[in-house]
C-alpha cells in the first residue's frame, strides 16, 4: 500500500492572529483617516466651499448636500481618535466646537439634512477590504520569504 504524506498548515497561531490584528488596525486608522480628510477638504464629501451671493451673504448648500463652509468651526470640529486595544478608530465632531453637526448630517424639523459624515464613510467601505487584503497579502508573501 502506497505511504502518502499529508502536510498540515495551521494558520491559527499567535504570530499569524497577531498579524491579522495589526493589519486589521492598519486599515482601520487608515480608513478613519480617510474619512477625515474627506470631510475636510480632500474628497467629494468636503466642507470646502464658501458661497456668497452679490451682497456677501452666506448662501446654505441644497439640502443632500455637504453644507457650505462658512465659519469652518464644522471643519475644525471633525478628528479621528484611536483606541488600539479595542481595535476601533472612531471620526467625529467635538460638540464643543460644533454643536450643530449632528443637525447638518441628520437634519431637523426645521432644516433637511446636509449629510456629510456618513457619506464619507460609505464611500471608504469598498476600500476597507482591500486595505485588509494587501496586508495580508504582504505579511504572507513575507513568509515565503523566510528561511525553514
Amino acid at each position: 500500500m502506497p505511504s502518502s504524506i499529508v502536510v498540515q498548515i495551521k494558520l491559527r497561531t499567535p504570530e499569524v492572529m497577531a498579524a491579522v490584528q495589526r493589519v486589521c488596525w492598519d486599515a482601520a486608522k487608515q480608513t478613519a483617516t480617510a474619512i477625515e480628510q474627506d470631510i475636510k477638504g480632500v474628497g467629494p464629501h468636503n466642507i470646502d466651499v464658501s458661497i456668497r451671493d452679490d451682497r456677501g451673504h452666506y448662501v446654505p448648500s441644497p439640502p443632500g448636500q455637504p453644507p457650505h463652509l462658512r465659519t469652518g468651526n464644522l471643519r475644525r470640529s471633525y478628528h479621528v481618535e484611536f483606541d488600539q486595544g479595542a481595535l476601533v478608530a472612531r471620526v467625529g465632531s467635538d460638540p464643543a466646537i460644533a454643536p450643530y453637526a449632528v443637525f447638518l448630517e441628520l437634519g431637523s424639523r426645521n432644516m433637511e439634512a446636509r449629510p456629510h459624515l456618513v457619506p464619507a464613510m460609505q464611500y471608504q467601505v469598498p476600500f476597507v477590504a482591500k486595505r485588509v487584503a494587501d496586508g495580508l497579502t504582504t505579511y504572507f508573501k513575507s513568509l515565503g520569504k523566510m528561511q525553514p
